[in-house]
């Protein structure tokens, strides 16, 4: 049994913390961190890893705000760290007599510019992190005192130009983070001036290109972040020469062809090209004439480097050509008819009568050309039985053409919805077509589809069609159309552009080198793969045209997985060695091996265990010899699949497998008798789900039995808590029992692991809601009684549909609120935790975000939660920031684009989390164009047509949204 937070990480309540306040002072501790409830435990674990004493970091179960005041007797302070407590402009104030602080981190707190005034008095301070509060440029002015810094974190603080140059003075810096504020190209320029710096983040501002030119005089960073700036190629070119650069970020910028050729050439050419670590070009215009994008995908310098370095050689030498190949995935149910589909397809031959069902583990792969296209597909018959979609997990990827097939004997067919958020989540915006199979009789159509509103839903489908594999002219002429069809998709650059892209000679001598040896064998040892590369053929003649540089292999290796002529999952340089040593050629070599130990009547009789040990007896030892056991081992417990993981306090290394536990659950469980609850309703609740719940909540199982297939029962925060998902009923529920002050933190726990499955199971999207107290099995929507809460107040009553009695907002709210419901650990978070060294970590936080966007009564309240990560709210935040306090237009234009920002952020609470993300980056964009001195139509029109789209599926408030843009337009010249 283990708590949410590290064993070393006490949990302690406001009522507990005056002794342990006292015990500070007593014993004179340099080093204090009083985490706040919204932070999850394993933040408190990563500042003990660096270098916090263990018995000085607590997990506060309450904010703690006003308490701060009895911090002041702690004068023999070094280090404090009060990150998410909401101590306020009077907390800071309370702050600024512990005068031997030389490192604060107060980020999450509410502080303002009185506060920053009153935090300049610790003139002893070398580091500070006011992440996320809202200093302005009159804090960042207040700041200047402090010229003892080295470290400053000041992301989202709605900082700009003025107070960029306020700042400039700071002189001592050498670590700047002003990622999300609203500093332009004046802003860069001030910031020039910091010399010393060798690491800034200025990620989501507008720097653009003059501000690029002017950093670019930096020539002591290391590490730069631009991430969304407005930077084109002459930003870029001006960059370029920076080749101290360890890391460099000009994601999402418009640098294209020419900006991203002069900083691959700079870096591939400089004396330090080989400490190069990250890179980051991506969604920068088309630069397929440089690279695939799947090699810029990656970000790994080196790798990118090396793939720059072959592809510029072989352009001089003019051996570059075309690929003309692609992945087609045959997708859908068991039983449709995919093989004889795929038959008929490809050898011109109908059903045979007589022919058994593909095994539901089986995923046949073959090469095809459809002609009269040159375009060569690698296809794909996935089996459809539902406990093997864990593991196609896998293989489903991005840049690939789905065929998902349906059959027409089924009047309504709801899978198709299923089938197609499961693509979305896997595949993104590859095309999809979906063929309605078994329409035998022409004059006869029993599944008949909402193809309009299919496609409004899932734009990336291109086409419905009607399939039979019959022997007969009705069913040839319907299988020729559909092989039309299909021909016609893969040429189409619009739709798979990266089909047409060049590859040198080398590159595409290897892929044929192992596509011949995937005929034959079923794995291939990473050592082999060096050699094929390292040795193609044995002629001195084309020795020269070897591939040894590691990197170079690698990034070789990314693309050819994902143009599904392997399947490599170890190309991560942090990925266990197991997986780095094996590369699949025959993906059923592994399916097959999941397949046996999920259904293996010896594991299920163990409730779902088994030991190490016991894969000799369970596995084929022709097919799987013992020295490939652990490379199927980290594939089960693979993050993006998780069907699996490692038993603790067991001496012969045992495993649980989730999907093999019982059905029922123990005969002696018991829901708490007045337990805290929450629940999710899914569209969709997958049925491996609560399994993979079960692999990422594992650390916080009670004692056994603790969890059956569909449910599970944990301790954390001193708390037990029952967790039980719903098949049929379409959701989760969670029953939260132990101390009230300790509830709501433990809550935090479940929420935080579901959220992390409900990222890998996109197609689910997930609602939270609120049981009723007195009659649990109705429930509100989570979010409305937010609204009601911000608009008529918490004690407001109303009657929830279906209830017998009205209830106070309060009531409901009572121990759920969001900011204690949802922790945060989003992709920019992460990001920075791996590649951005900046003082202990703090970027690295995971934190609920609640802002309200706004004055008066026309306000809007934005809170993480649902379809809202914190990464998409700080992006509509920064952009009402930008509307707001933009000097250079009209306060018309400024007005309607803080209307916009408020719509738009009521609509992406309607929206699947990825299209909120994706409409929140089509704002930001719109915004920063909105203001521009001269808006650049092609981004305008690219952004606004973003908004409009997701507009569009949200109804009346998406139609508000689409007044406010034609409204808007004119009004900035278009």
């Amino acid at each position: 049994m283990t708590d949410s937070t590290p064993e070393d990480v006490r949990s302690i309540s406001l009522d507990e913390l005056d002794e342990w306040l006292a015990r500070a002072h007593d014993e004179q501790w340099q080093e204090l961190a009083l985490i706040g409830p919204g932070i999850h435990g394993d933040y408190a674990r990563q500042l003990i890893d660096d270098g916090w004493p263990a018995g000085h970091v607590v997990q506060l179960d309450e904010e703690l705000a006003v308490g701060v005041t009895k911090l002041a007797s702690l004068t023999g302070l070094s280090s404090l760290n009060l990150a998410s407590n909401n101590i306020g402009d009077e907390g800071a104030r309370a702050l600024a007599s512990l005068t031997g602080l030389t490192s604060l981190d107060l980020s999450y707190n509410s502080i303002k510019a009185e506060g920053a005034g009153a935090l300049a008095s610790l003139t002893g301070l070398t580091s500070l992190n006011l992440h996320n509060n809202n200093i302005g440029d009159e804090g960042a002015g207040a700041l200047v005192s402090l010229t003892g810094l080295t470290s400053l974190m000041l992301r989202s603080n709605n900082i700009g130009d003025e107070g960029a140059r306020a700042l400039a003075s700071l002189t001592g810096l050498t670590s700047l983070n002003l990622w999300n504020n609203n500093i332009g190209d004046e802003g860069g320029r001030a910031l020039a001036s910091l010399t010393g710096l060798t690491l800034l983040i200025l990620g989501f501002n507008s720097v653009g290109d003059e501000g690029a030119r002017a950093l670019a005089s930096l020539t002591g960073l290391t590490s730069l972040n631009l991430y969304s700036n407005n930077i084109g190629a002459e930003g870029a070119c001006a960059l370029a020469p920076l080749t101290g650069l360890t890391l460099l970020d000009l994601h999402l910028n418009e640098i294209g062809d020419e900006g991203a050729r002069a900083v691959l050439q700079a870096w591939a050419e400089s004396p330090g090209a080989g400490h190069r670590r990250f890179l980051d070009l991506r969604e920068n215009g088309d630069l397929s004439a440089l690279l695939p994008a799947e090699v810029l995908e990656s970000t790994d310098a080196q790798t990118i480097l090396a793939a720059f370095r072959r592809f510029r050689a072989a352009e001089t030498e003019e051996t570059l050509r075309p690929l003309n190949e692609a992945k087609l995935l045959v997708v859908g149910n068991e039983a449709v008819g995919k093989t004889s589909l795929i038959r008929y397809l490809i050898e011109n031959k109908p059903r045979d009568p007589d022919e058994k069902k593909t095994p539901g583990i089986n995923i046949v792969t073959r090469p095809w050309t459809p002609q009269p296209s040159p375009v060569k597909l690698n296809v794909w018959d996935f089996g459809g039985q539902v406990i093997m979609q864990g593991t196609h997990r896998f293989f489903l990827t991005a840049r690939s053409l789905y065929l998902l097939v349906l059959e027409d004997r089924r009047e309504d067919d709801r899978s198709v919805y299923e089938w197609l958020k499961i693509i979305k989540a896997r595949g993104g915006a590859s095309p999809v077509i979906v063929v309605i199979n078994k329409c035998d009789d022409p004059q006869c159509h029993n599944l008949r589809l909402d193809e309009v509103e299919l496609r409004r839903n899932y734009p990336n489908i291109v086409e419905f069609v009607r399939t039979s594999c019959e022997d007969n002219e009705d069913a040839a002429a319907s299988i020729a159309q559909l092989r039309e069809r299909i021909a016609d998709v893969v040429t189409r650059k619009d739709l798979l552009p990266h089909v047409h892209d060049s590859f040198p000679e080398s590159w595409l001598r290897v892929k044929t080198a192992v596509a011949e040896k995937a005929r034959d064998e079923r794995v291939l040892p990473m050592r082999d793969f060096w050699q094929l590369c390292e040795h193609p053929d044995s002629t001195a003649e084309e020795a020269a045209e070897s591939i040894t540089d590691r990197n170079e292999q690698l990034a070789l290796l990314g693309l050819l997985h994902d143009l599904g002529v392997v399947v490599a999952h170890g190309l991560d340089r942090g990925a266990p060695a197991a997986l780095r040593e094996i590369t699949l050629l025959d993906p059923n070599w592994l399916t097959t091996a999941i397949y046996t130990l999920l259904n293996s009547p010896a594991i299920r009789d163990q409730d779902g265990e088994f030991a190490r040990g016991q894969l000799d007896e369970l596995l084929d030892e022709e097919l799987y010899p013992h020295d490939r056991h652990e490379f199927i081992l980290s594939m089960m417990q693979h993050q993006d699949v998780g069907l699996c993981f490692p038993l603790a306090d067991t001496k012969d290394e045992r495993y649980l497998i989730p999907e093999a536990l019982p059905r029922t659950s123990p005969e002696d469980y018991r829901s708490p008798a007045k337990p805290l609850r929450f629940r999710f309703r899914y569209d969709f609740l997958p049925s491996g789900l609560m399994p993979r719940f079960i692999v990422q909540a594992h650390r916080n199982l009670a004692e056994a039995p603790n969890c059956w297939h569909a449910g599970a029962v944990l301790r954390a925060v001193g708390c037990q808590i029952h967790v039980r998902g719903d098949v049929d009923g379409r959701c989760v529920d969670i029953e939260v029992d132990g101390p009230h002050a300790r509830r709501r933190s433990a809550l935090n726990v479940v929420i935080n692991d579901l959220e992390f499955v409900h990222d890998r199971h996109g197609e689910s999207n997930p609602a939270a809601r609120v049981p009723l107290p007195d009659h649990p099995e109705l429930d509100v929507l989570y979010s409305h009684l937010i609204e009601l809460e911000e608009e008529e107040g918490s004690d407001y009553a109303y009657r929830p549909e279906g209830a017998t009695r009205k209830y106070q907002v309060s009531e409901l709210l009572d121990g759920v609120r969001h900011e204690n419901v949802r922790q945060v650990t989003g992709d920019i978070h992460n990001y920075y935790g791996d590649y951005f060294e900046s003082g202990r970590k703090g970027d690295d936080m995971s934190k609920t975000y609640k802002t309200t966007l706004g004055d008066a009564k026309g306000n809007v309240t934005l809170i993480v939660g649902e379809n809202i990560n914190q990464v998409t709210a700080e992006k509509i935040e920064g952009s009402f920031n930008r509307a707001a306090s933009a000097s250079d237009v009209s306060d018309d234009i400024k007005a309607t684009l803080r209307e916009l920002v408020q719509q738009v952020a009521l609509m992406i609470e309607a929206l699947p989390a990825e299209q909120a993300d994706e409409t929140a980056d089509a704002l930001e964009t719109l915004t920063k164009e909105a203001i521009r001195a001269e808006p650049r139509r092609k981004w305008w029109e690219l952004s606004s047509d973003g908004i409009r789209e997701a507009a569009k599926s949200v109804g009346s408030v998406g139609a508000v949204a689409i007044d406010l843009l034609t409204k808007l337009g004119p009004m900035i010249g278009f």
